[in-house]
């Protein structure tokens, strides 16, 4: 994977990372691609992959469907125990892509097992990739958001950012400002609650905010669109109830 985009993971499964991952490909130009390593949960009718295809609108050309796929709703370790299988890092890196550039969702959150000896932040590292982290704002995320940053500090991994998936917490966005290191700058959206988003200098997206009315991908709900700028929205703007994480460079 010579041409990375970045790896969205979470704080925990369940949070909004097919959602923000969708978003991001509805703004992104068509030569980024998606990828999703590991699906689990395909009996339940989980699958991550044409979910954010059918509400980015991708066309098949820009989706890579490579990598395990486990019908248990579980851990991808426990999931492929059931069927008497044992999942290995080095599967899931030979099922990357060639080349090009890519958006890669993992599988619940960084300490997630693949095996009994390799986590999902291993396969983050393998690949070389930043990481935009989704978290929850509900209560409890703030332990769960800074565990999952230090983690990635300790691994020598980039954060480009932290996505707060819920109503607006100004308890989590002034606990984060004050005590993460390396994170770009949280934005809040004072016109809608949905999200909490940061920002970062990628060359094909400079914000990503919610708004009430209209869509930029043909089939993302209603209430839920998303648009794309290089400026700071009027509808958008930084948390003055604190200091702003880092900018990524």
């Amino acid at each position: 994977m010579p041409h990375p985009a970045f790896f969205v993971t979470g704080t925990d499964t369940g949070v909004g990372k097919s959602f923000v991952s969708a978003c991001l490909m509805a703004a992104a130009p068509d030569l980024v691609g998606y990828w999703k390593p590991i699906q689990t949960g395909l009996q339940e009718g989980d699958d991550d992959t044409q979910w954010v295809a059918q509400h980015a609108g991708l066309a098949e050309s820009r989706l890579w469907r490579a990598g395990p796929r486990l019908d248990e709703p579980a851990s991808p370790h426990h999931a492929a125990a059931l069927v008497g299988r044992r999942l290995s890092l080095a599967e899931v890196v030979e099922a990357a892509p060639p080349s090009g550039s890519w958006l890669v969702e993992g599988a619940g959150g960084l300490l997630v097992p693949l095996n009994e000896r390799e986590l999902m932040v291993d396969l983050m590292a393998a690949l070389g990739l930043p990481v935009l982290l989704v978290a929850s704002s509900r209560l409890g995320t703030i332990n769960h958001t800074l565990l999952s940053l230090r983690e990635l500090e300790r691994r020598g991994l980039r954060c480009l950012g932290v996505v707060l998936s819920g109503p607006p917490s100004v308890s989590a966005v002034t606990a984060l400002s004050a005590h993460a290191s390396g994170a770009a700058a949280i934005f809040v959206s004072r016109h809608f609650v949905p999200m909490v988003i940061c920002l970062t200098r990628r060359k094909w997206w400079r914000g990503i905010w919610w708004k009430k009315d209209g869509l930029s991908g043909p089939n993302l709900p209603t209430n839920f669109a998303c648009s794309l700028t290089t400026r700071k929205p009027p509808s958008c703007s930084p948390h003055r109830g604190a200091p702003l994480l880092r900018r990524a460079q």
